[in-house]
C-alpha cells in the first residue's frame, strides 16, 4: 500500500480492490435509503465538481493508480480519487439516462456484460492481428498481454472491438439457446432470478 506498491502474489490488489467494493457499497446502500430523487441541477453540480476533483488529483501526482499493481501515491489519494470517480460514473449515467437511445444502448451493455468481462481480452487479439498486418510486424507479437499497440488512436479500435465482439457472441448463444431449448431455457432463468430476489429480501 504506498508508492511502490506493495502487491506480492497480487494480495496487494486484492485487500484495495475489497476496500473499494466495501466504500461503494455503503455508498450504494446510502443513496438507496435517500427519501428523495436527486435534482438535474444536484447530478449536473455532482458531477462537474467530481470531475474538477479528478482533475486536481491528476494534475498534483505524477505517479498513475494501477490496480494490477497496486499503485498509488497514498491511501488518502486513492480513497478520494474512488469516491469522486464513483460520483462522476454514477451522476454520468443519470444524465446519460436521459437520453432514450443511450438508456438503450446501456441497457443493451449491461445486459451483455457479462460477455464483455470474460471475452474482451480475446478480442483484443483482432485488433493486435490487424496491427500486426498494418505495420508488418510478427505474428508473434500476438502474445502480448493486455494490447500490443494502443496510441495513435489505436485505442478506439481496442475499445469498439472490444464492446462489439462479446456482444455479438452474448447475442449468438442467446439465439441458439432459445433454439435449442425453447422457452425452457426463459423459464428456467426466470425462475433463479425471482429466487435470488427473495434471498436478497
Amino acid at each position: 500500500m504506498s508508492r511502490n506498491g506493495w502487491n506480492p502474489w497480487q494480495t496487494g490488489t486484492f485487500f484495495s480492490a475489497i476496500a473499494m467494493f466495501g466504500v461503494g457499497n455503503i455508498m450504494r446502500k446510502a443513496e438507496g435509503s435517500a427519501k428523495r430523487k436527486k435534482r438535474i441541477a444536484e447530478v449536473v453540480l455532482e458531477t462537474s465538481f467530481s470531475f474538477i476533483v479528478l482533475l486536481f488529483l491528476l494534475s498534483i501526482s505524477d505517479v498513475e493508480i494501477s490496480m494490477i499493481e497496486n499503485v498509488f501515491p497514498n491511501p488518502l489519494y486513492f480513497l478520494v480519487a474512488s469516491l469522486a470517480g464513483w460520483f462522476f460514473i454514477a451522476d454520468l449515467s443519470r444524465l446519460l439516462m436521459l437520453c432514450k437511445r443511450l438508456k438503450e444502448l446501456f441497457c443493451t451493455l449491461g445486459k451483455y456484460s457479462l460477455y464483455i468481462m470474460c471475452l474482451h481480452m480475446g478480442a483484443f487479439k483482432i485488433v493486435m492481428w490487424i496491427e500486426c498486418i498494418v505495420y508488418g510486424w510478427d505474428m508473434q507479437n500476438l502474445s502480448a498481454y493486455p494490447t500490443l499497440y494502443s496510441a495513435s488512436g489505436w485505442w478506439c479500435l481496442y475499445t469498439v472491438v472490444g464492446v462489439i465482439f462479446p456482444v455479438l457472441c452474448g447475442f449468438f448463444m442467446g439465439h441458439i439457446k432459445r433454439s435449442v431449448f425453447g422457452n425452457g431455457w426463459e423459464i428456467c432463468r426466470l425462475g433463479i432470478m425471482i429466487n435470488k430476489r427473495r434471498n436478497v429480501k
